[in-house]
């Protein structure tokens, strides 16, 4: 089972030593993991030992068509969310700087300039935050592999880099 599955140690993140080794399995040293199952055919390793456990691939992957759809969702979202705050930033200051207050046409108004002078700004500022969030998932799995490959060096590597970035995000929505 273990040749599959692998081995986990039961040391903290911050200790070492022989009896703190895991070793990732053939089945679960890439994330997404896929199951492990037994198989009645049993194959004889070189040693004599019987070797039963079998793989059973993910139920999902990452390619690049998940990636570019993952990107436009970014993009989109953060496209949405910008126009909201446009709107209701241009509606507040044509309301605040007309002479007559009484005007219901703000909105429509509001809506009419943002589509024809400011839709480019906001088009360009959604896709640098859409790319730095897309960076701070892609980091995120990265930690995910290096995780079930068991390498824990290379996961606190990645949650500090993961930290930086959401700190840069941050930093870049309010520009």
């Amino acid at each position: 089972y273990s040749e599959a599955f692998g081995t986990v140690s039961g040391c903290a993140f911050w200790e070492t030593g022989p009896e703190c080794t895991e070793i990732a399995g053939k089945c679960t040293d890439k994330w997404p993991t896929g199951s492990v199952w037994k198989d009645n055919d049993c194959d004889v390793a070189e040693d004599g030992t019987q070797m039963c456990w079998r793989c059973a691939p993910p139920r999902y992957v990452f390619d690049a068509r998940f990636a570019v759809s993952f990107f436009v969702y970014l993009w989109n979202n953060a496209f949405n969310i910008a126009l909201g705050q446009m709107l209701i930033a241009m509606c507040v200051s044509l309301w605040f700087f007309s002479r007559d207050k009484t005007s219901t046409f703000v909105v429509k108004r509001g809506i009419k300039t943002i589509l024809r002078y400011h839709i480019g700004t906001v088009a360009f500022g959604s896709f640098i935050v859409a790319v730095v969030q897309f960076i701070r998932y892609l980091m995120k799995y990265f930690e995910k592999q290096a995780q079930a490959q068991k390498n824990r060096v290379m996961v606190l590597v990645l949650k500090a880099v993961q930290c930086c970035i959401w700190c840069f995000e941050k930093c870049i929505k309010f520009l």
